[in-house]
């Protein structure tokens, strides 16, 4: 079976939007409007978030 690029594409979005959603919970985030930053204007406002989330949980274990 050939590899499903598109189907993978959604399930890595599905399963971002749902951690930013568990995140924002975990957090209670209320993030008022402002500027696009640059890391979200080439990343994107969801990788964003996967990503401080990771570094917030570096941080924590170190």
């Amino acid at each position: 079976q050939p590899f499903d690029y598109a189907k993978y594409r959604r399930e890595i979005e599905q399963q971002q939007r749902i951690l930013d959603q568990h995140y924002r919970k975990i957090q209670n985030v209320q993030t008022p409007t402002r500027q696009t930053s640059e890391a979200e204007f080439y990343l994107g406002a969801g990788r964003r978030a996967l990503i401080e989330k990771e570094i917030h949980s570096m941080r924590e274990s170190i």
